[in-house]
């Protein structure tokens, strides 16, 4: 999922976050709040991609031979690896997008609506906007969508599962993708 050099570019752009709101948070109070984001999976449903390989899957079942075709997409990048925080309602992240490139997210979560509360067992819709660094306009995007070359708005919409208010399960759709992201409560005192 992760390759090493990614990973630890990830792992590295976080601890500076990290660092960095820890800083101003300590100088108002002795404990800071957040969320850690890891990206489970990315899915293209809406895509109509190059189909570059294809396997034959074959078996039999009482005399009779069956076979099916798994076809892959690799127009679009599925393996994302994103990782990111959420501090209070903001997101901050870096993934590769759908198109191969690095990119980074900061969002604001304005929609958090609870539909479904059992104890510790909570379902909301979820939904944020923010802008992304790293599509092409004109390339991976309609130019008339972005602010400028590499900067565009994004709108993600989405349902989420807590466990306790501390583990989350996020499944959201973010333009042609399904992304599943696992996020942990984290407090430093």
């Amino acid at each position: 999922m992760f390759t090493n050099t990614n990973l630890m570019n990830n792992i590295l752009t976080i601890v500076v976050i990290i660092m960095m709101l820890t800083t101003i948070e300590n100088a108002k109070a002795k404990e800071f709040n957040f969320k850690l984001v890891v990206g489970v999976a990315t899915f293209h449903p809406f895509g109509d991609g190059e189909y570059e390989s294809f396997e034959k899957v074959t078996y039999q079942w009482r005399d009779r031979t069956y076979e099916y075709r798994y076809v892959e997409n690799r127009q679009y990048n599925d393996d994302t690896n994103i990782i990111g925080i959420e501090y209070k309602d903001f997101l901050i992240a870096t993934f590769k997008n759908s198109y191969y490139n690095r990119s980074y997210i900061v969002a604001y979560r304005f929609l958090d609506e609870p539909i479904f509360n059992y104890g510790v067992h909570e379902i909301s819709l979820t939904s944020h906007v923010g802008i992304t660094h790293g599509y092409r306009a004109g390339k991976d995007i309609p130019e008339k969508m972005c602010f400028s070359q590499n900067v565009c708005p994004t709108v993600s919409v989405g349902v989420e599962y807590s466990y306790d208010n501390n583990y989350f399960i996020n499944t959201s759709a973010v333009a042609n993708s399904i992304n599943i992201t696992l996020a942990k409560a984290i407090s430093i005192k």
